[in-house]
């Protein structure tokens, strides 16, 4: 069974299908509407005890879309994807960015 899904993951970004290199709209309007204005992004991850040490798993990462947020907001952030093809295609992204 899980084999099956991961066959149809990877046929999918094998096709370019899901390529999508920005965070979901979802996320960025609860960091503009609810963190930003209210506290302040620096503020906000100061009171979470966020830092560079803090282990992030994004589960089902896809080509890592929301890994280059958390990359910036400082934390150390791992992907995991059933696609092979998709975390290939992340690690070569985030390779030339130097990351």
């Amino acid at each position: 069974m899980v084999g099956e899904f991961k066959s149809e993951w990877d046929k999918s970004y094998k096709n370019k299908d899901n390529y999508i290199f920005y965070p979901h709209e979802e996320i960025i309007r609860f960091i503009s509407k609810y963190i930003r204005k209210r506290v302040g992004l620096d503020e906000f991850i100061d009171q979470c005890e966020i830092n560079e040490s803090t282990k992030v798993l994004d589960f089902g990462c896809g080509i890592g879309r929301h890994m280059r947020l958390l990359y910036e907001f400082g934390l150390n952030a791992r992907g995991f994807d059933l696609s092979s093809e998709a975390i290939t295609v992340a690690k070569n992204n985030f390779s030339s960015l130097g990351m």
